[in-house]
């Protein structure tokens, strides 16, 4: 149940906190749009122009003081247009002074985000007015009343009793707080400066400032245990979260469990009692035979450790291929025959150790052995002479036998072979003394 509610809560906050964040952006969009359309305006590019040529022109203030008057017909509620030397000139509509929230979007035009009783866009200052040549001949100062937006805040009935909808911005002067508008089902709007990370958790809002989107269960900045869900507002540089308590979450599982409790009671009294009565003998006789297998392991690492300080130990190489003759083992005898490490030969083709004369025999005696009944043989029956290839490409001859084993349905070969260099000197030597 707690895992079906967490899905069904955390995918139902997540779906409605993107709606919310599409239509916040739409809204800001469209604002700003509006503005751009009153730079638009025929004849104000004009009349700027005039009073840039004769500042305090009286036809020029009036025309501009009828388009300021004209651009009220949208959506706006406040219009202000500034000359070239950052004069006012004309002026419609009112703008909010005593605002609770006045919050930097991170927009091309400089634009902020107010509080008054309800949502305010203002585009300040760097709504630039340009002639048909690109100079800039004055700018536009507008505001305009967002109550769409204002209906989204109030509209978290859905949510649960406990829900919250949050939109914040990083506080400018301290990056490691921000500030933020609260609603909560019970009518209470406000504003507050809160820390970014709380007990050294970050909050919901934390990572939707960071641009990150999804859903946690974690602390908010109450200090309760929530489920939100949380998201970047576009490029606005605005955070949204969307959050229930989880007490609230969870409380039709508790209501269950005051019912469910004492039955749950007695089938654990009972269960213990059967477990305790059946089980006993079997967890003994686990117990038991876990030792036994610990001690085995034991016996066994003893035993193979033994047998690889016998096999490096030998003045003979021992060496051991799979059934595609790749190296498997390369004992220190090996190494000091051959001049390779264990390292450099385990995995590579046994070829790199026989002459290439040799090499292209091989693979035929070695298969031919894998299907012969004899386990073990000594290598010189395959009549060719036996010899070897050290690392400087020096040959060697040698005497070796090979075994073979079968693991797992697979060959397994080892070879044991003997540099019989110094044997064969002085054979040699013998002979050249007889002869003489």
């Amino acid at each position: 149940m707690q895992r079906q509610e967490e899905s069904l809560l955390g995918k139902s906050l997540e779906a409605a906190l993107q709606s919310n964040v599409r239509f916040f952006e739409s809204q800001i969009d469209q604002a700003i749009s509006n503005t751009r359309a009153v730079t638009g305006h025929p004849y104000l590019v004009q009349n700027l122009q005039l009073l840039e040529a004769e500042p305090g022109n009286i036809s020029g203030l009036v025309e501009l003081q009828l388009i300021a008057r004209s651009s009220l017909l949208g959506s706006l509620t406040g219009s202000s247009f500034y000359d070239i030397r950052g004069h006012e000139v004309a002026r419609a509509g009112y703008f909010s002074r005593n605002h609770d929230l006045r919050v930097p979007l991170k927009t091309k035009d400089r634009a902020f985000l107010l509080w008054n009783g309800q949502f305010i866009l203002r585009v300040s200052m760097s709504m630039d007015i340009l002639d048909y040549r690109g100079r800039r001949v004055g700018t536009l100062v507008t505001e305009a009343n967002l109550p769409l937006l204002d209906r989204v805040f109030a509209d978290i009935a859905s949510i649960g009793k406990t829900g919250e909808f949050a939109v914040c911005a990083p506080w400018q002067d301290d990056e490691k707080k921000m500030d933020c508008f609260l609603s909560r089902l019970s009518g209470k709007e406000s504003f507050k400066r809160l820390a970014r990370v709380v007990e050294g958790e970050p909050l919901p809002m934390n990572h939707a400032l960071n641009g990150e989107t999804g859903t946690l269960f974690a602390k908010d900045y109450r200090r309760e245990q929530v489920v939100a869900a949380y998201a970047p507002v576009g490029s606005l540089g605005l955070g949204m979260v969307l959050k229930i308590d989880q007490a609230e979450l969870y409380s039709p599982m508790t209501e269950q469990l005051k019912f469910i409790a004492p039955l749950l009671a007695a089938l654990v009294m009972i269960g213990v009692l059967l477990l305790n009565v059946l089980v006993r003998p079997l967890v003994r006789k686990l117990v038991d035979s876990e030792r036994a297998a610990r001690d085995a392991n034991a016996l066994l690492r003893v035993s193979e450790t033994r047998f690889t300080n016998i096999v490096n130990m030998a003045m003979d190489a021992i060496i051991s291929v799979d059934q595609n003759q790749h190296i498997l083992n390369f004992n220190q005898g090996a190494e000091r025959i051959f001049g390779y490490t264990a390292a450099e030969v385990t995995g590579h083709p046994l070829d790199m150790l026989l002459p290439v004369r040799l090499a292209e025999t091989h693979p035929e005696h070695a298969s031919r052995f894998a299907i012969e009944p004899d386990s073990a043989r000594n290598m010189s029956q395959w009549g060719a002479e036996i010899r070897g290839r050290r690392r400087d490409g020096t040959e060697f001859p040698a005497e070796a036998s090979i075994s073979k084993v079968k693991e797992n349905g697979n060959f397994r070969f080892t070879v044991f072979l003997r540099d019989i260099t110094e044997r064969k000197q002085v054979q040699e030597e013998i002979l050249r003394l007889n002869a003489e």
